[in-house]
C-alpha cells in the first residue's frame, strides 16, 4: 500500500505523525511517538470510498488527542478560504491546498498563482468577518454547525458556476 509506506517513511525520516482517514478511527497512536514527534499531518486518505471518514471530519479528534503539544497540519481537499477557516476553527495549524495551487498554476502560471492567493486571502477575510473572528486566535469549533450540502460533492463542487462558463 504505497500511501501508508510513504506515511511511514515520511514518519520515520521527518519526525511528523501521519494520520489518515482510516488510521484515526484506531487509537491516535502511541504516547511516545506523540511526545517525539513535531507534528502531527492529518491528510484525506480513502475518499474513494463514501463511507470513509473525511479528514476534515477527524481533525477535531486529532487536535484534541495532540492539545497543542504539536503542531497540527491539515490537507485534503480545501480549496477556498471558508475551507481554511473550517480547518483553523476545528483545531488545525496549518491547512494544506496543493489542489488549489496546482489549479491557479495551470490557469495562469505565476501570475495565477499570485492572483489566486490574493482571492483566498480575501475569502479568509470575508470568512472571518462573517463569523465574527477579528483574529486567528479567536477561530474555534463553537462557530462552526454541520449543514446539510446542497449539492451533490464533487473535487470541484467548492465552484458552483464552473458550468456555466
Amino acid at each position: 500500500d504505497r500511501p501508508r509506506a510513504d506515511a511511514a517513511a515520511l514518519s520515520a525520516a521527518r519526525n511528523v505523525h501521519v494520520v489518515d482517514g482510516h488510521a484515526v478511527h484506531l487509537p491516535i497512536g502511541p504516547r511516545e511517538h506523540l511526545a517525539r514527534a513535531r507534528v502531527r499531518w492529518v491528510v484525506a486518505g480513502h475518499r474513494q470510498l463514501d463511507h470513509a471518514l473525511a479528514c476534515i471530519d477527524a481533525l477535531p479528534q486529532v487536535s484534541q488527542a495532540v492539545a497543542g503539544r504539536v503542531p497540527v497540519v491539515v490537507d485534503g481537499g480545501f480549496m477556498r478560504g471558508v475551507d481554511v477557516v473550517k480547518g483553523l476553527c476545528l483545531g488545525a495549524d496549518f491547512v494544506g491546498m496543493g489542489r488549489f495551487e496546482g489549479l491557479a498554476m495551470a490557469a495562469g502560471g505565476y501570475a495565477g498563482l499570485m492572483r489566486g492567493l490574493k482571492i483566498l486571502e480575501q475569502e479568509i477575510r470575508i470568512s472571518m468577518a462573517l463569523l465574527g473572528a477579528p483574529d486567528l486566535a479567536s477561530l474555534n469549533s463553537s462557530l462552526l454547525q454541520r449543514a446539510q450540502s446542497l449539492a451533490e460533492p464533487s473535487v470541484l463542487s467548492a465552484f458552483p458556476l464552473l458550468d456555466d462558463y
